[in-house]
């Protein structure tokens, strides 16, 4: 609306500069030819004057008579208001009669030059305005010369009238045409304003809009095709939002097979850590203790020995049996502070693997609810990220943090390895390399991110944000 308002606007604008524009070019070639038109009259007026006064003076002239030709000037001068004074000189220029009184002006030349053409006019400037001198020869200069002073305040008025009522005319046609204008304008651009606005709504999904115009002119045109566009759009909109729909099931069914893929995977570990613990652990603890009781019946020192090598051998692979059994699924994870446990993994790893380990929590989040999914989650990722660093990194130091922001629980996991590149990045991603790719999507189910920054002998970070406060599909 406001786009369509400043058009309007803007073409009234031009329009109404255009109009004063020619106005006021009128007004100037009125006004000059107007002044002229006057000038030249006032002219013809003084030669005229100047003609009655040599028809019935050049005697008088020719003699000198300066009595007579005073009496002629000031009858003339008398009868014409607007003549201002009435000079007459012979054919040397001298003056011999004038109409000044007996104070005759300063400023006035003391003789007039002799010329032999027909006339000639000049404008003075006085304290009455303008004064067009007109001079005129009589007989080509051969008796004298006759100086008619004319004032132009009667031709100023009459042209300052003129003007003013061509202005004013000029200003009733001006407002007259931007009111016709502006009427034709709002119903030629009534059509564009309502495209504006569907094009508006259209930009908050709304396709129901349409425009009417029965016009067969070009925004008729334009307005068959904008409704033709909308239909179009319409029909794209449903059938995007139909492939949305299903984009959307197939994501939710797709969560829920990722789901209970690794919820199968934990109930399968905690079954085989089950299994070692309670079947083969128990198993093998009683071979140890029938190697103790075959140890304690035999005299042969060398048959002691051999099953002292073996309860040996035993007792290792029971350690490792339990240390599997703890890896695939701790007993503290269900009841331990996360803090704890982390903590207590990442020592553990440091220790059985030669590493410089350094953990910091956060205080504030003991005091956090951590769903069982989140808690799983962040300690398959520590899991996965220590493992990697064990058997390919080669690093020296291991760092680990939990920390909390925004309302999202941080993992972060930085090692001073030998790093990978971001080719290599890109390559596990693509084939799906369980290690990282399970690490991003138990994230992701979770609606949090996943961050992996590794350079050449630059070591990784591994930064896992997840929120608190949400759950994953089937939780």
């Amino acid at each position: 609306m406001k786009q369509q308002t400043g058009l309007y606007t803007k073409i009234l604008t031009i329009v109404i500069i255009s109009l004063l524009m020619v106005i006021s070019l009128l007004l100037f070639f009125v006004y000059t030819g107007l002044k002229n038109t006057l000038h030249d009259q006032l002219s013809g007026r003084g030669n005229e004057i100047a003609s009655y006064i040599a028809t019935l003076g050049s005697e008088d002239i020719l003699l000198e008579n300066s009595y007579l030709l005073l009496q002629l000037i000031n009858k003339v001068k008398s009868s014409n208001d607007d003549v201002r004074y009435i000079i007459i000189a012979d054919y040397k220029g001298r003056i011999l009669a004038h109409t000044f009184g007996t104070q005759y002006p300063t400023g006035m030349p003391k003789q007039i030059t002799p010329f032999d053409y027909a006339s000639q006019t000049k404008l003075f400037k006085s304290n009455e305005g303008d004064i067009h001198q007109v001079t005129s020869s009589i007989d080509e200069g051969k008796i004298g010369f006759i100086c008619i002073g004319l004032s132009g305040k009667s031709m100023q008025q009459l042209l300052t009238s003129i003007i003013t009522h061509f202005t004013l005319t000029g200003l009733i046609i001006t407002i007259l045409a931007v009111l016709a204008i502006g009427l034709l304008l709002a119903k030629i651009l009534a059509p564009i304003r309502f495209l504006s606005l569907a094009a508006e709504k259209i930009k908050h999904n709304d396709y129901k809009v349409r425009v009417y115009y029965r016009g067969r002119d070009e925004l008729g045109t334009l307005t068959q095709t904008f409704n033709e566009m909308v239909c179009e759009l319409a029909a794209k909109d449903k059938y995007n939002q139909k492939l949305l729909a299903e984009l959307q099931e197939k994501d939710h069914s797709r969560d829920i097979l990722i789901h209970k893929l690794f919820s199968a995977q934990e109930d399968e570990r905690k079954r085989i850590s089950r299994e070692l613990h309670d079947g083969v652990g128990q198993s093998v603890t009683s071979i140890l203790a029938y190697l103790r009781i075959l140890l304690n019946n035999e005299a042969d020192v060398d048959q002691q020995k051999l099953i002292k090598s073996t309860r040996t051998i035993i007792a290792s692979v029971l350690e490792e049996l339990r240390e599997m059994a703890v890896n695939l699924r701790p007993p503290s994870l269900d009841d331990m502070d996360i803090t704890a446990i982390f903590r207590q993994h990442v020592f553990d790893t440091a220790k059985h693997n030669g590493l410089i380990a350094d953990f910091s929590a956060d205080e504030n989040i003991k005091n956090i609810k951590v769903s069982d999914n989140v808690r799983l989650a962040l300690y398959r990722i520590l899991q996965e990220a220590t493992t990697n660093i064990v058997h390919h990194a080669h690093a020296i130091n291991l760092t680990v943090s939990l920390t909390m922001h925004n309302g999202n629980i941080m993992l972060a996991i930085i090692d001073d390895g030998c790093g990978f590149s971001a080719d290599v990045l890109h390559t596990a991603k693509e084939k799906r390399h369980l290690g990282l790719y399970g690490m991003r999507e138990r994230v992701e189910l979770l609606n949090g991110q996943l961050e992996i920054k590794s350079y050449p002998d630059k070591g990784t970070s591994i930064i896992a944000s997840i929120p608190v406060g949400k759950r994953s599909t089937d939780e």
